[in-house]
């Protein structure tokens, strides 16, 4: 597998840009996918703020070009020491001039994939909304959606999560709209798995107690709810207050169980070689753009994980990945927690 990056427009060959390192983010908790390239400083011209970028992996057996993330650029930073001369570029998906607008609107009687769409559509036109996993839009229908100079986005999230949904942007930046307990499609079939001794070149586990209550209280203008997590042996409670008043007692329910499941969960991250399925099983299994088969790492896939010095052999959910890239040498590092903590 090999890295092509594209400035403007991905069809041109003459459009792509050299570089020496790239680092990718991915993240269920961040609308955004986010990438820094380091590049020599000949590309200086080439590239200019707010310009698009396609990052692509070119597929060794059949030369396919796969969406790996596209971003749109927040800065460039050149430096010249002496005779050294240096550039790096950051960017994040389209979706980042929706996290960057405070504003004011409101949409009425649509369900939330068409709020994601009519909001989006505000501040980019570029950004297409999906229902994950079918086209079949199956979200809730929300009465009444406001906001009024604030962050949209946060409305959107506070919204989506009240109502067991996430929102997040894809490798093309376009936006998934998800039921939390829905995963992303995996590589099961192709049994990739992340294993102490194989493939894992190094692990840690965070079993965090700080961030965990015994009580999880969520109140509405109107109403209220409470879970009990009854594996916290303290007596600290945490509170959220929500004055929307158009929130109903079963999305504070929502809400309270996923902030218990969120809180009590352990963190563990691994590192790794390579972006995913190697390069011979996707050749093997002649794995084309059009399968719809995931083959890099990605926020929501299910995988097993089998690590015996942590007492790990189970599947678990990918919370965020990092893929990093220098000198032809693949890497990613993986952030994982217990199914359904998502």
């Amino acid at each position: 597998m090999k890295i092509k990056i594209y400035v403007g427009n991905d069809k041109l060959q003459t459009n792509t840009i050299k570089f020496y390192s790239l680092q990718i983010r991915k993240s269920i908790d961040e609308i955004c996918q986010s990438a820094t390239i380091n590049c020599p400083f000949s590309e200086f011209k080439k590239v200019k703020k707010h310009d698009k970028i396609f990052i692509k992996a070119v597929m060794d057996w059949n030369k396919d070009e796969r969406a790996l993330c596209y971003i749109l650029v927040d800065d460039i930073s050149a430096t010249i020491s002496g005779s050294e001369k240096s550039m790096s570029i950051t960017g994040r998906s389209y979706a980042r001039d929706i996290v960057d607008s405070s504003d004011s609107g409101m949409v009425e009687g649509c369900t939330l994939v068409q709020i994601v769409q009519k909001v989006a559509s505000k501040y980019n036109s570029n950004i297409k909304v999906e229902y994950y996993p079918t086209d079949m839009d199956a979200s809730p229908t929300i009465e009444y959606f406001e906001w009024e100079n604030e962050s949209v986005w946060q409305r959107l999230l506070t919204t989506a999560e009240n109502n067991g949904y996430a929102i997040a942007s894809n490798n093309a930046s376009n936006l998934y709209v998800w039921k939390r307990e829905t995963n992303l499609a995996n590589n099961s079939i192709f049994k990739l798995k992340l294993v102490e001794g194989v493939n894992i070149v190094s692990a840690s586990l965070n079993r965090k107690g700080y961030d965990q209550f015994n009580k999880y209280c969520v109140k509405g203008n109107y109403e209220d709810t409470e879970k009990i997590d009854a594996t916290c042996k303290t007596k600290r409670v945490h509170t959220l207050q929500f004055t929307d008043e158009y929130i109903s007692s079963k999305e504070l329910e929502t809400r309270a169980n996923a902030e218990l499941k969120r809180r009590k969960a352990d963190e563990l991250t691994v590192e790794v070689k390579g972006f995913g399925l190697s390069d011979e099983t996707i050749a093997k299994e002649k794995i084309a753009n059009n399968s719809y088969v995931e083959v890099f790492y990605e926020p929501k896939q299910l995988i097993r994980v089998k690590i015996p010095s942590f007492d790990i052999d189970k599947d678990m959910t990918i919370k965020d990945v990092s893929y990093s890239l220098s000198n032809n040498d693949f890497s990613s590092s993986i952030t994982l927690v217990e199914e359904g903590a998502l």
